[in-house]
C-alpha cells in the first residue's frame, strides 16, 4: 500500500512543479518584455526537489524542465524519506 501512496505523492509533486514552472514562464516573459531574459530556476518536473536553470524559451522548446537523467521515461524518481 505504501508504494501506491509514494506514487501518488510523486504524481502530486510533478503537478505542483509543472504548475509552478508555468507561473515562472509568466515572470520570465515579463522580464523579456523589459529587455532582459535571464535564466530562471525551474523545478525539476520529475517530482524530485531539484532545480534547473533555463531561459523561458528553452523551457518552452524542451516542453518542461528536468535535471539531466530525470527526463520522462528514463527512470522513476521517488522523494527522499523525511
Amino acid at each position: 500500500m505504501r508504494g501506491l501512496e509514494l506514487r501518488s505523492e510523486v504524481e502530486t509533486d510533478k503537478r505542483v512543479a509543472r504548475d509552478a514552472n508555468q507561473r515562472m514562464t509568466e515572470v520570465g516573459r515579463a522580464l523579456a518584455d523589459e529587455g532582459e531574459e535571464p535564466p530562471l530556476d525551474f523545478l525539476c518536473e520529475c517530482g524530485c526537489d531539484g532545480r534547473v536553470s533555463l531561459s523561458v524559451l528553452r523551457y518552452e522548446n524542451e516542453g518542461g524542465a528536468w535535471i539531466p537523467g530525470h527526463e520522462p521515461g528514463l527512470r522513476e524518481v521517488t522523494p527522499a524519506a523525511t
